[in-house]
């Protein structure tokens, strides 16, 4: 009898082992993610992860900075070329448009001024605007992106006479307007560049230009032939249906012709 009772009891202490231990594995399983050892864990991977973000942004940070120049622009005041003698102002445009240089400014007479204390005819600056001024005819202002990777970054601007600029379009504009048969009119000449310093021609079929006054007997050039520096004479008597033509001479100024009607 005391076999059968010792065979029956120890099946139930099994069954209670295995479900003390059941229960013990899960305890486990719901305290461990929250210990200090996953805590460490966790730590650790976000701080990697962080640091390495951080530093793949300060990265594309100096590379958007400090790239290399890939094109180079100006603009110049009042024009370019630029005209000898003449004060001027310079700015740059980059290609990327957050390149901030230095660069380097040099010119075979004049002088830049960054407004930084930079003044001379070579200066090195991170200024995008300078001035310039005294580059005598034949100067050459040469503007550059410094490093070796910025080769393309590069510019040159001449400098010359303003007589010896190009005529690039001409126009006539009178007063009144149109311009009436057998009546004084006052014509304008209006070149393209507005610095263009040339010399022209007019001509008409009929009728007379005059430099000063459309009175006849006022002393001035009564001729249907008149060549002149100025851009301001006077004509009268010209027919209906007859033209007016105008033209800057020089051989680097054949596109520059303009003409104006004669009404009724």
């Amino acid at each position: 009898m005391k076999n059968m009772h010792s065979t029956k009891t120890k099946p139930v202490w099994q069954k209670f082992a295995v479900l003390t231990g059941l229960t013990f594995i899960i305890v486990l399983v719901l305290i461990l993610p929250y210990s200090g050892l996953f805590q460490a864990d966790l730590s650790q991977t976000f701080q990697l992860h962080s640091g390495n973000t951080t530093e793949t942004s300060s990265t594309q940070n100096i590379n958007a900075t400090n790239g290399g120049c890939q094109k180079l622009d100006t603009i110049t005041l009042p024009q370019n070329p630029l005209p000898a003698n003449t004060s001027a102002a310079i700015a740059l445009n980059t290609t990327p448009e957050n390149f901030a240089g230095p660069f380097t400014y040099s010119a075979s007479s004049g002088e830049f001024n960054d407004g930084q204390g930079n003044v001379g005819s070579y200066i090195q600056t991170s200024a995008k605007k300078v001035d310039y001024s005294g580059g005598d005819d034949g100067t050459s202002l040469t503007i550059q992106a410094k490093g070796a990777e910025n080769a393309n970054c590069l510019v040159t601007i001449p400098v010359v006479q303003t007589s010896s600029i190009a005529c690039a379009g001409l126009k006539i504009v009178s007063d009144p307007d149109p311009l009436p048969a057998d009546q004084s009119a006052n014509l304008t000449v209006v070149p393209t560049p507005d610095n263009f310093k040339g010399t022209y021609l007019f001509q008409a079929d009929s009728g007379n230009f005059q430099m000063q006054d459309a009175d006849v007997q006022a002393n001035g050039n009564n001729t249907k032939t008149l060549v002149t520096k100025s851009t301001n004479v006077i004509y009268n008597g010209g027919k209906s249906g007859e033209k007016i033509v105008v033209k800057a001479l020089g051989d680097n100024n054949g596109v520059c012709i303009a003409t104006i009607s004669i009404t009724k």
